[in-house]
């Protein structure tokens, strides 16, 4: 990723660059901490080879690390801070991860761990935060992640302001949609933790007078949640997961400049996104520049000429003809002829109702979020009569009347027929939320589907009766 380095270089030298965690880094000496840091590197990796793992906390630092790594040649492992301690285990043996450089240590320690092959030009290993408990290693180049971040420069302009990190820079989104491409537009990055409640949230944008953020759905709900403006703010993505029209519409209603995007950890991060000046209600967005996408005859979104490199442990990885082109990426959708692209669901998550109806459980999730009542929601029901649903209320006394008025924008077929509260919210620690803020849906129906009454009524799961809706 010599480019982007290049250009990083190329910016005045006194120009703020990184600020956060008590630390203000101008680009003049972003670079040389950058190349005191890749010397560093160089020799641990010339004694063993292997991967570089980081487990430290969000920072100016980490960053400094990172592009260490980019200019060491040095595939670097971002333990993301969600994965549960199996989920790190897995990651650490599946990737061969030879050093690990955490918090409080001066210079990475040896794991003990043997390297292991993966394919040649890995410059990142990012894990799927997928619907299984154990995420599979993405291989990535520097060229491939370059080309995404300078794509959505292209797309959004080069404008100068402050991007601050709201996920963790272990997230391929926030690592290269918001870190690397606000390091290309010569922009300020400030990168430090980030508590998820919406007052947090509010108050992190509003101290640093951000400019640009990324968001996850449910990070949006609760920054809405804050009644406060956020006058700098210009520009917010959100995506990682479903994100429901009425949600969009309230933000932009109040004054909040946010827009959809989409993307996979397999395409380098982003995708498509809408822009202030180019936005299409409904749509994810307008195909980055260097995106070529087309839909199957069943409608699945195929990525032509996928740049990734392979998975680790896949037969083959890293081989020519190793990855599939046309690669499938799981979605269902279509492309109109000024390249925005609209999707309806998932492949794998069709539900085919008792009566024979196909219903995209994002469709109802949607709906159900849109209630203020309902913070999540999981739809399932494959073969049965009516579909189920897994609600984390907001107001446990209130979802039972949100439960009804989502169904009174559904038809008949699509409504939420038998409903129970769940124990807790989704999150990744109870491995029922990836780190972008999808359902797990295995793992949400595996927990709660034995739990539902039998008789297809609008029920809860005391077993109070919600008439009138079916």
């Amino acid at each position: 990723m010599s480019g982007l380095l290049d250009i990083i270089g190329s910016h005045p030298a006194s120009r703020p660059a990184l600020e956060g965690m008590g630390m203000l880094l101008g680009y003049g000496e972003l670079c040389e901490q950058v190349k005191r840091k890749a010397d560093s590197l160089r020799g641990l990796h010339a004694r063993t080879g292997g991967v570089m793992a980081i487990t430290m906390i969000d920072s100016p630092a980490w960053i400094v690390t990172q592009l260490g790594c980019l200019l060491a040649e040095v595939p670097l492992l971002p333990i993301p801070p969600f994965f549960t301690e199996a989920q790190r285990r897995h990651a650490l043996q599946d990737a061969g991860a030879a050093w690990l450089l955490d918090d409080g240590q001066a210079a990475p320690v040896a794991t003990g761990i043997s390297p292991r092959p993966f394919p040649a030009g890995t410059s990142l290993i990012t894990y799927t935060s997928g619907s299984t408990r154990t995420p599979k290693g993405v291989c990535l180049g520097a060229d491939h992640l370059e080309t995404v971040a300078s794509s959505l420069v292209e797309l959004l302009g080069a404008q100068a302001g402050k991007h601050r990190t709201l996920l963790p820079l272990a997230v391929l989104l926030e690592n290269i949609a918001g870190v690397h491409v606000s390091l290309l537009a010569g922009a300020c990055c400030h990168v430090a933790p980030v508590a998820q409640d919406g007052p947090s949230i509010w108050q992190a944008l509003e101290s640093s007078q951000a400019t640009t953020c990324i968001l996850v759905p449910e990070m949006l709900k609760r920054l809405l949640s804050v009644r406060k403006p956020l006058p700098h703010l210009r520009f917010a993505a959100v995506g990682g997961a479903k994100v429901a029209p009425a949600l969009l519409e309230e933000a932009h209603a109040r004054g909040i400049p946010v827009f959809e995007g989409y993307g996979l950890s397999e395409a380098g991060s982003v995708i498509a996104v809408n822009t202030p000046e180019a936005s299409r209600r409904g749509s994810v967005g307008r195909l980055l520049p260097h995106v070529r996408l087309h839909p199957a005859s069943d409608g699945e979104i195929m990525i032509e000429h996928p740049r990734m490199l392979g998975y680790l442990g896949a037969e083959g990885s890293g081989e020519a003809g190793c990855v599939p082109n046309p690669y499938p990426t799981g979605d269902l959708g279509r492309i109109d002829g000024d390249g925005f692209l609209y999707l309806t669901g998932r492949a794998k998550n069709v539900l085919i109702t008792g009566f024979g109806r196909n219903v995209f459980p994002e469709w109802v999730e949607s709906e159900l979020l849109a209630e203020p009542a309902i913070a999540q929601a999981m739809v399932f029901g494959d073969g049965e009569a009516a579909l189920m649903a897994v609600i984390v209320a907001r107001s446990a006394a209130e979802a039972g009347r949100a439960v009804e008025q989502a169904n009174l924008r559904l038809p008949d077929y699509a409504r939420v027929g038998r409903w129970l509260l769940a124990d807790e919210p989704f999150t990744p620690q109870n491995g029922q939320l990836t780190g972008t803020g999808r359902p797990k849906r295995d793992a949400i129906a595996a927990r709660y589907q034995s739990r539902f009454p039998n008789e297809a009524k609008l029920t809860n799961e005391t077993g109070d009766r919600r008439h009138g809706v079916l």
